[in-house]
Formats: C-alpha cells, structure tokens, sequence
C-alpha cells in the first residue's frame, strides 16, 4: 500500500469497527501503541502498511474518530463521507 491507501484503509475501519457497535473513542491511542512496538520489524511494519505510524496515520485515525463520535451524538447514519485513496 502506498500512504494514500493507508489513509483511507484507517478511515474507513473507523467507520466499520462503529457500525459493528465497537466503541472508537480509543482507536488513536490503541494504533499509536500498536505503531510504537514495531520498530525493527519489517514483517509487522508491511502488514500495516508502508506508512506504518506516521503522524499523518494518526491524525487521520483522531479525524475519523471524532467524525464517527459526532455523528453519533447528532443521531446521523454512520456513512463514510471523506478520504478516498487518491486525494490528499
């Protein structure tokens, strides 16, 4: 995967870990520390993509969490509206 597929993979499994009924507000956090314990390892660092950890992956995870968490608070349908791989 190249960074743009990164992006909209997080995006999107915001979205789908909501609409299973799993609480999102901890996906940051969660994937920072998943992101922290692969250094050095190559074979965990290319299931996750090739932009494993960048600060770019994270702020789009804090994005779509906060997005999903709104519109569950304002009682809207959990639909993807943003990222798509090949816009920025």
């Amino acid at each position: 995967n190249g960074e743009a597929q990164d992006l909209e993979q997080d995006y999107l499994s915001v979205y789908l870990l909501a609409r299973a009924g799993d609480d999102v507000q901890n996906v940051p956090a969660f994937w920072e520390n998943v992101f922290g314990q692969m250094t050095g390892n190559r074979f965990i660092g290319r299931a996750l993509g090739q932009s494993q950890g960048s600060p770019e992956r994270l702020q789009e995870l804090t994005a779509a969490r906060d997005e999903v968490l709104a519109k569950v608070q304002a009682g809207q349908e959990l639909l993807p509206e943003g990222r798509r791989a090949g816009e920025g």
